[in-house]
């Protein structure tokens, strides 16, 4: 899994808002291609897929982030991207397990298990 970050060379702004994909969430990309335009407070920045791979989202259509962030992730293969869907499926719907007052953390069935093994 390799990130798709927006280039901030000449950016002073810290967040962003995406503003359209260029590219499908699952679509196979090639490295320099075009994947997305985020706009900043200054100017509207076209994100290039920085290698070869198939892509996945991590940003909404419409979404602010931080500029540090990781707008998609890239997989070698379209097998490894379907099971980084299904382990953020999971995660989702995990219970939440609180270890402080105020705090929740989400874990599945198994990292609970072992948490209380260990």
């Amino acid at each position: 899994m390799r990130p798709v970050t927006v280039p901030t060379t000449d950016v002073n702004s810290q967040y962003a808002v995406l503003v359209d994909w260029l590219v499908t969430d699952g679509a196979p990309v090639r490295r320099g291609e075009p994947v997305a335009e985020v706009e900043t407070s200054k100017s509207v920045i076209e994100v290039d897929a920085p290698s070869d791979g198939f892509l996945l989202h991590a940003v909404s259509t419409g979404a602010d982030f931080e500029l540090t962030a990781p707008i998609a992730h890239l997989f070698d293969t379209l097998d490894d991207l379907e099971r980084r869907r299904r382990d953020r499926e999971v995660a989702r719907h995990a219970p939440a397990v609180h270890d402080e007052p105020g705090r929740a953390y989400r874990a599945t069935r198994s990292a609970e298990s072992l948490a209380t093994e260990h």
